[in-house]
């Protein structure tokens, strides 16, 4: 409407311009032929005086020819306004050109933002299938440490596997008593069988370990008007959680219940927060007797979410 109410506008005045200027032309040569009349009756009709000339000419002449010049200073007025309206329909054109280049520079930086995001999520699919590649090679690699597990006891053979973890519980451990603690037997279990029990505990670490420290949904992938730091822990930690998840039950009940007494034997550090993360002892069964150092506490869910903290302290263990 705006545009359009300009347009009339403007050819109004253009149609005024015109019509003043030829109306301003006119007069002037209207004087003109009032003075070739007084030429040509002078010289042909009468002489007259040159004070009757004074005033037949600023009778007629003076009134006719300023009038023709408040034509031209009106012309000048509506060609002023003329061009104040075009540097106004100018400006405007511009505005909305700045406008559209800014609405076209939004649209190229959402265009750019919705690359990025559907680049970053390229990158954590592909690092999630690199991920679990790897972590299903460990898997398998744990059970062969497991299957690989063997020995040779005098009056039962060769024991392997699970089973090594299995006899060690109820031979070497199921001995403790007041005076021996499941501790010091574990000790002496481990000390027989270091070589095999080491390599098994280490392993377990380094595939729990390289869990937790994969970085399964990035920063850049999450709501900027949001809790980015709290999204990201708890993102991140759901899915690690699901992959100690599969890491937890394959390990049988004696072999969480030898992983609890390994970390009270060697106050491991390292392991034991990450145990206590990802509940790997969730599943423990209680032994049958008591355990020396009543101070050695394990949280086994901490930080497990709708899950009320689970505090195993070694003196209340069997009760």
């Amino acid at each position: 409407m705006n545009s359009e109410r300009i347009e009339k506008d403007l050819k109004k005045l253009e149609t005024s311009i015109k019509w003043f200027k030829r109306s301003a032309f006119l007069l002037i040569l209207l004087g003109f032929a009032c003075l070739y009349v007084v030429h040509w009756q002078n010289e042909n009709v009468y002489p007259m005086q040159w004070n009757e000339v004074g005033d037949f000419l600023g009778g007629t002449m003076v009134g006719i020819w300023s009038l023709a010049g408040l034509f031209f200073i009106y012309v000048a007025f509506l060609g002023q306004k003329q061009q104040m309206i075009y540097q106004q329909q100018e400006l405007k054109l511009n505005r909305d050109d700045l406008e559209l280049n800014r609405e076209e520079i939004r649209n190229t930086n959402a265009a750019l933002e919705l690359q990025r995001y559907e680049m970053a999520n390229q990158n954590e699919t592909a690092k999630r299938q690199q991920f679990e590649s790897l972590f299903f090679n460990m898997i398998d690699t744990h059970l062969k440490i497991v299957a690989d597990i063997d020995i040779t006891v005098s009056g039962e053979g060769k024991i392997t596997g699970r089973d090594v973890f299995a006899r060690c519980l109820t031979k070497e451990l199921g001995r403790a008593n007041e005076g021996n603690s499941k501790i010091e037997a574990y000790r002496t279990a481990y000390a027989k069988y270091s070589t095999e029990f080491g390599h098994y505990y280490r392993f377990l670490y380094r595939i729990i370990s390289r869990i937790d420290e994969q970085v399964f949904v990035s920063k850049s992938t999450l709501d900027p008007d949001g809790d980015i730091e709290k999204e990201y822990f708890l993102r991140n930690y759901e899915v690690r959680y699901e992959y100690t998840s599969i890491v937890r039950s394959l390990l049988s009940d004696e072999e969480l219940e030898m992983l609890f007494y390994n970390m009270i034997f060697f106050h491991d550090l390292r392991f034991k927060p990450l145990i206590e993360k990802y509940c790997l002892l969730k599943n423990i069964p209680k032994p049958d007797k008591k355990i020396s150092n009543p101070d050695y506490v394990f949280d086994i869910g901490a930080i497990r979410k709708n899950e009320n903290s689970n505090l195993l302290k070694l003196s209340e263990f069997l009760e």
